[in-house]
C-alpha cells in the first residue's frame, strides 16, 4: 500500500502546505471554518434598505451560529464542511409567502436571499428550518 501511495504523496511535496507537517496544518486551519471567515466570504450589492436589512440579518444570524450549525450553513451554501472559498455572492430576491426563502447554488457559490424579511426572527426561523432538516431539495436543471 505505502508503495501505491508514495508516487502521489511524492508529487504533493512539491506545494508548500504538503511539505511539512506544520504546512498541512496551516491548510488545515485554513479550510476549518469560523463565523468570522464566513463572514468575510460574504460579497453582496445591496441596493435598497431591505437588501442591506436582510443582509445584516443574514450577518447576525452568522455570527450566533455554533460549529455543527455553522458546517451546516456551509453544507447548505457550498456543498462542503469545510471553507472551500473566499467568496459567496449574496444576491436578494422579492420572493414573499411560501416562496419566500434562501436558496443556495452551490456550484456557483450563490446565496439567493429575499430582501422581504420584516426582521432578524424571520430570517432565523427560516435558516434554521432549513439546516435542521435531514435532507434537501435539489433541483438539477
Amino acid at each position: 500500500m505505502i508503495s501505491t501511495w508514495q508516487p502521489s504523496v511524492q508529487e504533493l511535496k512539491q506545494y508548500p502546505h504538503f511539505q511539512s507537517v506544520s504546512g498541512i496544518q496551516g491548510l488545515y486551519d485554513t479550510l476549518n471554518p469560523t463565523n468570522k471567515k464566513v463572514l468575510e466570504t460574504l460579497v453582496a450589492q445591496p441596493n435598497t434598505d431591505a437588501e442591506h436589512d436582510a443582509l445584516k440579518f443574514l450577518q447576525h444570524y452568522i455570527r450566533g451560529l455554533d460549529n455543527e450549525k455553522l458546517i451546516q450553513f456551509l453544507r447548505f451554501t457550498t456543498a462542503s464542511d469545510a471553507l472551500i472559498t473566499n467568496k459567496l455572492e449574496v444576491t436578494f430576491t422579492k420572493l414573499e409567502g411560501a416562496a419566500c426563502k434562501p436558496i443556495a447554488h452551490t456550484c456557483e457559490l450563490l446565496l439567493e436571499l429575499p430582501s422581504t424579511y420584516s426582521n432578524f426572527d424571520e430570517l432565523r426561523e427560516q435558516f434554521n428550518n432549513i439546516l435542521e432538516k435531514d435532507m434537501w431539495e435539489m433541483d438539477i436543471m
